[in-house]
């Protein structure tokens, strides 16, 4: 599909576009790593806090 907008582009005198396209998948890839990243310390965060509350106990 974007061979055919790529060759659209072209008929009509135009250049595609590729580095507002890098750009954009650049900028996606960050947020997607930076949701990763949240999600993953979340998740650790969680288990943490079930490990505490595991161990809560009264040592006699």
């Amino acid at each position: 599909m974007m061979d055919d907008l790529a060759a659209e582009l072209r008929l009509r005198k135009l250049e595609p576009p590729y580095s507002a396209v890098e750009q954009g998948l650049a900028d996606r890839s960050a947020q997607t790593k930076e949701a990763e990243r949240k999600k993953a310390f979340r998740e650790v965060a969680r288990e943490i806090g079930e490990f505490m509350r595991e161990n809560d106990r009264p040592l006699h």
